[in-house]
């Protein structure tokens, strides 16, 4: 469950932070726990850090809700 709500998360783009930190921490846990699967959860870690790393895209809801204004040189 944790994993589904993570993958919603960064997938429509808001709190992608922490849909990123619930997916590492939710494909840690099938990493070590279960054995099972081991090529497909390393890939989806690394996913999942690289997404934390990165943050939002331009087009995410967080990039809405939390738009930082840019301020160019010409401007001052």
């Amino acid at each position: 469950m944790i994993g589904i709500a993570a993958g919603l998360l960064m997938l429509i783009g808001l709190w992608t932070n922490v849909g990123s930190a619930l997916a590492v921490i939710s494909q840690s846990w099938t990493l070590f726990v279960s054995g099972i699967m081991l090529q497909k959860a390393i890939l989806l870690l690394s996913i999942s850090v690289a997404i934390a790393m990165l943050g939002p895209g331009a087009w995410s809801i967080d990039s809405l809700l939390f738009w930082r204004h840019k301020r160019d040189i010409s401007d001052s």
